[in-house]
């Protein structure tokens, strides 16, 4: 799977550890209990108090137990440049070799993809392989949607994901970088800007794949990786790593 991820899969999104006590609250209030021992213990420290009274600067926090969801969210650039049977086969394969291996680490997965219109979620968080099989013999290619609205409306889907339950998500985005919207001006750089700022609403890693097949290396995808700050693998690299 990604190897650069901060954590293993499952793990809470905070790097506080299991249970750690701290003397401050954890951001994501989804993800922390107030520490009640504690808390008493260090109002009571003050003897000059009858009757007890906790303040704020009493409070200890720790993790909750309960893990975080982890979701990989593929989002397939099915673009024109994307349309070619060999191209786009490889892909699913990828695709679908790597939901295998978040299966066994019992993760979820699903499929946002755009090219066509605005990006579509074609496959809502899952676990069934099968589900994933059948939406992808079904991808269709072909159009020209600009990347950066493509994510723009993927950030948004993640959105609504998460108001149905506090999902943490990789997303993988799948492209060769040939889309419009792409360039080294200063749009872009802006664009690329808002598309991050959306997408790490939600707690989010990036990485984008290099679907890219040519002969001579172009480096369109690893720009967009970078203007994302996201990590970056090529196509084949990434079967590689999830066969090893």
């Amino acid at each position: 799977m990604f190897n650069d991820k901060p954590r293993r899969l499952g793990q809470p999104v905070s790097p506080l550890g299991w249970g750690a006590q701290r003397n401050i609250r954890v951001q994501d209030g989804q993800s922390s209990d107030v520490y009640w021992p504690s808390s008493l213990a260090g109002a009571a420290s003050r003897a000059d108090q009858t009757p007890l009274r906790i303040s704020a600067g009493d409070l200890s926090f720790r993790l909750a137990r309960k893990r975080v969801s982890v979701v990989f969210v593929f989002v397939l650039d099915t673009s024109a440049s994307m349309a070619g049977i060999k191209r786009l086969g490889r892909v699913k394969g990828a695709v679908m070799q790597s939901a295998r291996m978040i299966y066994r680490a019992r993760a979820r997965f699903a499929v946002v993809a755009f090219g066509h219109g605005p990006a579509a979620a074609l496959l809502a968080p899952t676990k069934k392989i099968g589900r994933l099989g059948a939406v992808l013999s079904r991808l269709p290619a072909g159009g020209n949607t600009p990347l950066w609205d493509g994510l723009l409306e993927t950030a948004q889907q993640l959105d609504r994901w998460r108001q149905q339950r506090p999902w943490f998500y990789q997303v993988v985005l799948v492209t060769d970088g040939k889309v419009a919207g792409l360039s080294d001006s200063v749009h872009t750089r802006q664009a690329a800007q808002q598309c991050r700022q959306a997408l790490v609403r939600s707690p989010v890693i990036l990485h984008v794949i290099d679907a890219e097949s040519s002969r001579i290396p172009q480096p369109r995808a690893r720009r967009v990786a970078a203007a994302l700050d996201a990590s970056y693998r090529t196509l084949d690299g990434w079967v590689q790593e999830e066969s090893s």
